[in-house]
């Protein structure tokens, strides 16, 4: 059995707060590989925004303390 690793997903092949499931187990010192839970993933805790989107609103915070002016 062979297998191709990729490199690039689209948008909706990506599970945001998911992690895949463990593949690999040793065995009399040996690896063995359960294709059966290929596809398989599990949820993570994972902050509810992505790192750009928590990027931005720490700017935005930083850039509304930077100009405000008090009355």
């Amino acid at each position: 059995m062979t297998c191709q690793a990729r490199s690039s997903y689209l948008a909706d092949e990506v599970l945001w707060g998911h992690r895949f499931a463990p593949l690999l187990s040793l065995e009399e010192g040996f690896y063995a590989v359960d294709y059966g839970g290929f596809h398989q993933t599990l949820p993570v805790p994972t902050p509810p925004a992505s790192a750009r989107q928590l990027a931005a609103a720490a700017a935005r915070r930083q850039a509304h303390l930077y100009w405000s002016i008090p009355s």
